[in-house]
């Protein structure tokens, strides 16, 4: 077989199959060291996806997307301010948006983000994070300086899901 035609092939069936034949990624590797494709050429990355969402809740934790070719890692974006334009005064809340990106792409809008993503409750800001990783944008983490993702929640996480839930309870 083609070694083009043997990896087309390999792409459709971890995109069918994902869950469970990731299971048998290693194994296939170990067995196919003479081959031309490795399973690893063909994965894909899941990564949580969601649209100015209102916090880091529902749509931003349960609405998951397979990753195109070339997609490799996860993006998030939260902003604090108001909508549809950041106007001070307004109401101010959290917006959160997630997506799977190229590592180039996410990190020019990291750089981009930078100089707004000053965590100041009175002022808009915003801030963009990459992780690379299965699912690795649960949480929203900001402030970390690694293109990976960090193992535990930054304050602005905790209040961000704190307002979210104390909001939602009193409405």
């Amino acid at each position: 077989m083609d070694p083009r035609e043997h990896k087309n092939k390999l792409k459709k069936i971890v995109y069918k199959y994902k869950k469970e034949f990731f299971i048998f990624i290693d194994e296939m590797n170990k067995l196919g060291k003479n081959s031309k494709c490795q399973v690893s050429d063909v994965a894909a990355l899941d990564c949580y996806v969601c649209t100015n969402q209102t916090g880091n809740v529902e749509k931003c934790l349960n609405t998951l997307r397979t990753c195109e070719p070339g997609e490799d890692v996860c993006g998030t974006e939260i902003r604090w301010g108001s909508l549809p334009y950041f106007s001070q005064g307004a109401l101010k809340q959290y917006y959160v948006s997630k997506r799977c990106m190229t590592k180039q792409q996410c990190q020019a809008k990291r750089k981009r983000h930078m100089p707004y993503c000053t965590h100041i409750w009175y002022e808009d800001w915003s801030c963009h994070e990459c992780c690379q990783g299965d699912r690795c944008n649960y949480f929203i983490i900001s402030g970390g300086e690694k293109l990976s993702a960090m193992p535990t929640v930054t304050l602005t996480a905790v209040l961000a899901t704190l307002l979210t839930v104390v909001r939602n309870f009193l409405h």
